[in-house]
């Protein structure tokens, strides 16, 4: 038996495609990051201090990011449809 994933509200719908989009987003940023840490080309003699200043810089823009992706993606799984219990199922049929 299949089973019925009740739908979303509208402002559950909104949040979902406001949270994909943001996935996007982040992909994207990322990627810059990435590519604009490639360019950095390190001091003679000061490799590991350019190395950990990357890795600082990649956190400073990463946490962020993730932070407000978590609290999306909290938003949009609250927004989510709520299955009815089985009581009112029952009546129903």
């Amino acid at each position: 038996m299949k089973k019925v994933k009740p739908p979303r509200k509208a402002l559950g719908v909104v949040a979902l495609w406001i949270f994909r989009a943001y996935c996007l987003f982040f992909i994207v940023e990322v990627f810059r990051v990435f590519q604009a840490v490639r360019e950095i080309h390190p001091a003679p003699g000061n490799e590991l201090a350019t190395d950990v200043g990357l890795v600082a810089g990649g956190a400073i823009v990463c946490i962020p990011l993730l932070l407000i992706g978590a609290l999306l993606f909290l938003f949009s799984w609250l927004t989510r449809g709520k299955p009815k219990s089985d009581a009112a199922m029952s009546e129903v049929q």
